[in-house]
């Protein structure tokens, strides 16, 4: 027997959950952690916002990734 997708519907819902609450979480932390950036990356205020650009672009890359899937009914 092999393992399908059809199979383990559970790891289709599971796995985009996780990485929603992970993406979630680091949103989270990078919100708390702005003001200290430059100091953490011993860098100008300028050069330390690519840190929340790169957040933001990440989690927006994958909303879109992760988006409902439309299906067919017959």
């Amino acid at each position: 027997m092999t393992l399908t997708d059809e199979s383990r519907p559970g790891r289709i819902v599971a796995v985009p959950a996780f990485g929603g609450m992970v993406v979630s979480m680091m949103l989270t932390l990078v919100a708390a952690v702005i003001p200290k950036l430059p100091e953490l990356l011993s860098a100008s205020v300028s050069d330390a916002s690519w840190v929340v650009t790169a957040t933001l672009l990440s989690s927006a890359v994958f909303a879109y990734l992760t988006e409902p899937i439309p299906t067919e009914r017959s």
